[in-house]
């Protein structure tokens, strides 16, 4: 009989790469006991590498993996992932042009809350043909990139850096949240259910966004068409409560349907 539960674990750790054991609690929704098991199960199928206090995916080739069902017993092969045809440049073209697209939809004079990634940080590289804007972030990369290339405002929250992505999210920045509002919303996130849900894999930053998600007039999703359909453990919001949706190919009739009937803008840059 197949263990969902262990299937969810392991595709987190695959996802994130590191991850501690009280985030994997965290995420899956079980406790210390329950993921401790499950770690030591997928350890001893030698899926994972176990380390003091956490755990991290094995080493990949670059060119294929294998996907996994997890069973009580057993792995069962369910499918091969085929080699990426994307390479760095090209998703780098890919992230400038959604940053270019979204650029235009910022008014000046306006203030801009940007969140955590490397396609935020590519509009960030975008963002100097506009004129007086107010810049939060919770990204040190973001601001950083923002403070070279512009004469804007930027201001950040203080509190403990990530030094997964260079991000902010502890309590002293939740204060930081609470005490703002801004005209818009820049984030991204870590799947798009054919629902609307928009999923993510780290709690801490997940909060952070729900609650920007309320302080800003205009929210706006920024991903590429590879997050479709893909699956994460945690829920942000559903596409009707944001703004606008920013992706690279034109997404399904159903995610279409979903964007009208909520007055949701889908914008798409020109090829």
């Amino acid at each position: 009989m197949n263990n969902p539960r262990l299937n969810r674990v392991l595709q987190y750790i695959n996802q994130v790469g590191f991850a501690t054991t009280n985030e994997l609690s965290e995420a899956v929704g079980v406790s210390l006991q329950t993921i401790r098991r499950d770690i030591r199960i997928l350890s001893d199928q030698n899926l994972i590498n176990k380390y003091h206090g956490g755990v991290a995916k094995l080493n990949m080739t670059a060119t294929s993996s294998e996907a996994i069902a997890v069973n009580d017993n057993h792995i069962d092969s369910i499918s091969s992932l085929p080699e990426s045809t994307n390479n760095q440049e090209q998703r780098e073209n890919m992230q400038k042009q959604l940053a270019l697209e979204v650029v235009k939809h910022i008014k000046d004079g306006s203030s801009v809350f940007i969140a955590i990634g490397t396609t935020m940080e590519a509009i960030a590289h975008e963002l100097a043909c506009k004129k007086e804007l107010t810049i939060f972030t919770n990204s040190l990369t973001v601001a950083n990139i923002i403070y070279k290339n512009t004469d804007f405002d930027v201001i950040i929250p203080g509190g403990t850096v990530q030094r997964r992505n260079a991000g902010l999210v502890d309590r002293e920045t939740e204060s930081f949240v609470q005490e703002i509002s801004v005209d818009y919303l820049l984030f991204t996130c870590g799947g798009f259910e054919e629902s609307g849900n928009l999923l993510g894999f780290y709690l801490q930053e997940i909060h952070i966004l729900k609650m920007l998600l309320e302080r800003s007039s205009h929210s706006f999703l920024v991903i590429d068409s590879g997050k479709l359909n893909k699956s994460a453990p945690i829920r942000i919001t559903n596409l009707s409560e944001i703004s606008s949706l920013f992706i690279d190919n034109k997404p399904s009739e159903g995610i279409l349907k979903i964007a009208k009937l909520n007055n949701v803008g889908v914008y798409i840059p020109e090829k």
